[in-house]
């Protein structure tokens, strides 16, 4: 059985890596071919690494050849996604260019080479993301995703809140769990992000599901506008956890909430204090 389920990941890898050589065929003018790394280059990256990769992710890494790094279109459609862009009116989803760092262009050792290049210091010390299992596979919209070599859950974290996380918020960064903990899941698992990243496929990154054209817009067409009271609910509950978890005042957590949805922060407090 366990043998079955192995061949099976393999073989989801190797699709959605077969829709994406379709989806840029200028960038795979030829058929994909094996990748270069073996299961003795896992063994020295792993021992390198001071971690054990996730199943899916070292069965990506033995799969196919790509380029050491590809601009590829994501699909969001969660409400968080209007913090990145906000969604156009005859589109439910919002399409985005994603910097993914594949890493796959040779043997071990350039593989490593590359995540170390594109590895970032956590502090002032010699702490780095990688030291915390965690290995830079893209970045978007001031963002920076993570696999998390540890959980093999798929992370991100705003390039505001690195800083935030040692000098504000006073994250130990030499507590490696303590800095896992502090960013935000995305995708619960690399064959997920390779998903996104290869296909066509939409992600309600809130709940990090897929979901097809189809259902966005039965869920559109049954959507019921919240009242004033519920919007007024949702926007004080917003204030108060941006207060407390970026140490702002609430002027302050209002100014950086209505540019993040780039309206004024007069709209923004439009009917707040209305009961």
């Amino acid at each position: 059985m366990l043998f079955k389920q192995r061949k099976n990941a393999e073989s989801q890898v190797l699709e959605y890596l077969d829709q994406l050589s379709i989806k840029y065929p200028a960038v795979f003018p030829v058929s994909l071919q094996r990748s270069s790394i073996t299961e003795q280059d896992i063994k020295v990256i792993e021992q390198e690494l001071g971690y054990q990769l996730p199943k899916t992710y070292a069965g990506f890494l033995r799969s196919c050849q790509l380029p050491e790094r590809l601009t590829v279109s994501v699909c969001f459609c969660g409400d968080y996604a209007n913090c990145y862009e906000p969604a156009r009116e005859d589109d439910p989803f919002v399409t985005l260019d994603m910097e993914w760092y594949t890493a796959l262009h040779g043997g071990a050792e350039e593989f490593l080479a590359a995540v170390r290049k594109w590895d970032m210091p956590l502090g002032e010390g010699d702490d780095s993301f990688l030291d915390a299992g965690l290995l830079k596979i893209a970045e978007f919209k001031g963002y920076f995703v993570f696999l998390n070599l540890v959980t093999g859950e798929v992370v991100h974290i705003y390039h505001e809140a690195v800083y935030d996380m040692s000098i504000v918020d006073g994250v130990d960064v030499t507590n490696y769990q303590a800095v896992r903990d502090y960013l935000y899941t995305i995708c619960n698992n690399f064959c997920d992000f390779l998903r996104l990243v290869c296909t066509k496929s939409i992600y309600d990154e809130d709940r990090m599901v897929f979901k097809t054209l189809k259902e966005l817009k039965e869920e559109k067409a049954a959507y019921r506008a919240p009242s004033i009271e519920e919007q007024n609910a949702v926007k004080q509950k917003a204030v108060q956890q941006v207060m407390s978890e970026q140490n702002m005042s609430r002027e302050e957590a209002i100014q950086f909430l209505a540019e993040l949805v780039q309206i004024t922060p007069e709209e923004f407090v439009k009917n707040l204090n209305q009961r």
